[in-house]
């Protein structure tokens, strides 16, 4: 065990970590497995091949997938979508499904969940996953030394007790009841390989700086390929232990993916255009139109498709930092919502295609509030309540300001991802100058505005993180607890970059964490999200439902009943592993390009998830 695992478990003040004997496991328990459900991918997917990604963030600033400075782009690409929970969620069904776990059980409580380990489940190093691996996970990320109060709160509010029963048993007891319990349950606690921690101690941040720890999942970094600010490779792990395992066998197909760090994105459409990247992803509506007027897509060898998915929408839109002045005045930041023009935004990125946001929790179906009125762009109504905050008068350079003289000015935080989010802050400059504010550009790249935000040191910022899957848990972006402390300090790295600190919004969170049926968790969210929209914290950016991708031919894609493309619950297909490459296809593709041969355009629309949605074109 790591060192201090025993003392830990003694002495830590948070959830109960316990162990105790296998024959203690309750009696009674009705086991599930979920194999019943659809499986997921395609059958004709075949195993082999490097698929090449274009990666736009900064290279990662750590391979740890926690601590200092792990929240960050890569994060998800290399963690999030690549780790084996527990349970997983049929991605259609919405309805467990196993994992690391063979078997769950709810206890009567309403509470706690048991979970029986799959005999077969290994890391990546060969070493079977134990149910004390899971209190070895709680130990590292929330002792002292991994330097992550943030997962430590969460685990804190989230968990009473974890008990381990023997090697292959489990049990989580959450604070409080949810829907789709056992999966809440597993979200949120982690295995550990314990001899990879060997080394654990108050040096953690740096000794591990750069080590890959062993994964349950299909991929980890090989660091033999990592090149330092240019590529990271995630290679398949060999034999992977859930490789034939139903819902997952037709998962995970290319032998690597390789993750091409450019900041520069016409570099990378020319790499794309010479074969070199074997995709691009594209949201933005100019460059889908545009840049893909090239022989390549009319001849066939690039295809194209649009996808449509449903799941919890990125809250893109700007984040207003309550804590510092001029925004802790509610008038200014409603004045702020009528003069950030984001139709003019919608006009310049999705040329009218767009829509926006009605909500923060957007794309959760019933438990999303769509009927919250928009504020349009409005200088009058914009300077009434500037005005009511004191800001009334225009100086020479026609910014208002109070009776102190002080400007009403703000700065903007984004990040250099793409030219197009710089021609968006010209945009809301351009327009918020009509209302009588000034906007300040702060560009920054995505590691230091990070860093910035989380340590709420920012003004306002545009930005957006995805949303936890698959209810609302608004909880960690807006109570007060995540705001400021005891002694009215701000409490830095948590999402809950707005800083706001409103006891009515409060009591809506608590009853939305609280809330142990969908019918309670209804009433609560949509409490949430009105009282977000009244405090006025948050700008509401664009929706973003659908993803466009531009593929060379020889990268194939799921086509069965159950699994369109891709499934449903990802912001980019490319997440769910479902992909392969068809070498055949390549080398007809290639003798086709020498040849002057044409395949003929292919440009398809896949809407079969989407809200209304009329299938596959």
């Amino acid at each position: 065990m790591p060192p201090g695992f025993e003392d830990f478990l003694e002495t830590w003040d948070g959830p109960a970590l316990e162990v105790g004997a296998a024959d203690e496991v309750p009696g009674g328990l009705v086991w599930k497995n979920g194999l019943e459900e659809p499986e997921i991918g395609d059958p004709r997917a075949v195993k082999g091949g490097v698929v090449r990604l274009w990666n736009p963030a900064s290279f990662p600033s750590t391979f740890r997938a926690f601590g200092p400075n792990s929240v960050q782009y890569f994060r998800y690409p290399m963690f999030d979508r690549v780790e084996m929970p527990l349970v997983g969620l049929h991605p259609v069904t919405r309805r467990v499904i196993p994992a690391l776990a063979s078997e769950w059980a709810e206890a009567p409580d309403g509470r706690t969940v048991f979970f029986r380990i799959d005999p077969e489940a290994r890391y990546s190093n060969g070493r079977p996953v134990k149910a004390v691996d899971f209190l070895v996970g709680a130990y590292v990320r929330c002792s002292v030394f991994g330097q992550d109060p943030f997962y430590a709160a969460a685990f804190r509010a989230a968990y009473e007790r974890v008990r381990v029963y023997g090697d292959r048993v489990l049990s989580v007891t959450m604070r409080y009841g949810r829907p789709l319990l056992p999966f809440m349950a597993a979200k949120g606690i982690y295995p550990a390989e314990p001899g990879f921690y060997a080394e654990f101690g108050s040096d953690f941040p740096e000794r591990y700086q750069w080590r890959v720890a062993p994964t349950t999942g299909a991929y980890r970094v090989d660091p033999a390929q990592v090149v330092r600010g240019r590529k990271v490779v995630l290679e398949r792990v060999k034999d992977w232990w859930a490789r034939e395992r139903r819902f997952y066998r037709w998962t995970c197909n290319v032998d690597a993916v390789e993750h091409v760090n450019l900041p520069d994105e016409l570099q990378a459409w020319e790499l794309f255009r010479k074969g070199e990247l074997d995709v691009m992803v594209v949201r933005k509506v100019p460059v889908w139109q545009d840049r893909l007027e090239i022989p390549e897509v009319f001849d066939g060898y690039v295809e194209k498709a649009t996808f449509f998915g449903c799941f919890p929408e990125p809250p893109y839109g700007v984040y207003l930092n309550a804590a510092v002045a001029p925004l802790d005045s509610q008038d200014v930041r409603l004045g702020l919502h009528y003069a950030l023009n984001m139709d003019a935004v919608d006009a310049l990125l999705s040329r009218g295609e767009g829509r926006r946001l009605a909500s923060f929790a957007s794309g959760y179906g019933r438990w999303s509030l769509e009927a919250l009125p928009q504020r349009g762009f409005s200088p009058e109504k914009a300077r009434e309540c500037f005005a009511r905050a004191g800001f009334s008068v225009a100086g020479k350079d026609g910014v208002l300001r109070n009776a102190e003289g002080k400007r009403l000015s703000v700065a903007l935080s984004y990040t250099n991802l793409s030219p197009s989010v710089a021609a968006m802050v010209s945009v809301l400059r351009q327009y918020a100058a009509q209302c009588g504010v000034e906007i300040v550009p702060d560009c920054d790249d995505m590691a230091a505005c990070a860093r910035k935000v989380y340590a709420k040191k920012h003004e306002a910022v545009f930005w957006a993180e995805p949303l936890p899957y698959p209810l609302p848990e608004n909880f960690g972006w807006f109570h007060s607890s995540l705001a400021r402390d005891a002694h009215g300090g701000l409490v830095p790295d948590n999402n809950n970059i707005t800083s706001v600190a409103d006891a009515v919004l409060d009591k809506a969170l608590e009853a939305e964490r609280d809330a142990a049926t969908e019918e309670a968790l209804e009433r609560a969210t949509h409490a949430v999200q009105r009282r977000i929209y009244e405090l006025a914290v948050w700008v509401p950016g664009w929706r973003d439902d659908c993803a466009r991708l531009a593929y060379w031919r020889w990268l194939r894609f799921p086509d069965t009943p159950e699994t369109r493309f891709s499934v449903p619950d990802v912001y980019n297909p490319l997440e769910a592993h479902l992909y392969w490459i068809d070498e055949e296809r390549l080398e007809e593709t290639q003798r086709a390009r020498r040849e002057g041969r044409s395949f003929g355009e292919v440009d398809r629309v896949y809407a079969d998830y989407r809200a209304g949605g009329s299938g596959g074109v």
